[in-house]
């Protein structure tokens, strides 16, 4: 059986690995009741929570592109620990979301957090 979660955040023929990659672990850390749906730029995405009293939890993430070259040309295991240190920030800035819930919360993804 494939895993949905190809289904529930498609990527674009033009998106970056980090872009990809960083959908994959927002539909992780913000988990199943949630929706990843594209902004309005190509690396940049939306991540939203089920209603709660306070409003509905939202997450603007943006990706930059000097992180993006820098997780596309770099070693697999290089990647992997680039993608634990997103994983930590996009977790962060989520639970951050779900506490103040009606409020937009942004997470610009650039080579520092990466690193």
């Amino acid at each position: 059986m494939q895993r949905p979660d190809k289904e529930l955040a498609p990527a674009m023929p033009d998106e970056s690995p980090l872009l990809c990659a960083a959908k994959r672990i927002a539909r992780e850390v913000a988990s199943n009741g949630c929706t990843v749906s594209p902004g309005n730029r190509p690396e940049k995405f939306w991540v939203e929570g089920p209603r709660q009293l306070q409003g509905i939890p939202r997450m603007l993430v943006f990706i930059e592109n000097h992180a993006a070259d820098d997780f596309q040309n770099t070693t697999p295991s290089r990647r992997a620990v680039m993608a634990d240190r997103m994983r930590g920030s996009l977790a962060s800035t989520w639970s951050d979301a779900i506490e103040h819930a009606g409020s937009e919360r942004h997470l610009h993804i650039d080579s520092e957090t990466l690193q």
